[in-house]
């Protein structure tokens, strides 16, 4: 039970660890693919929900 515990508690995270981050070539791309993959579904989510709201008013 004591492994479990202390698998389980808080871990710490060094402040440090942003200032000493380096990019690598193809890091930026890999970000912004995964920021549309998150973030477009939702965009046209709310375009979708405003047109159908839209739709209902005027028909």
């Amino acid at each position: 039970m004591g492994k479990l515990r202390a698998l389980l508690e808080k871990k710490e995270i060094d402040p440090e660890i942003g200032k000493n981050l380096e990019f690598e070539k193809n890091d930026f791309l890999a970000m912004f693919i995964a920021s549309a993959t998150v973030f477009l579904p939702v965009v046209l989510a709310a375009f979708a929900v405003i047109a159908i709201i839209i739709l209902l008013l005027f028909h």
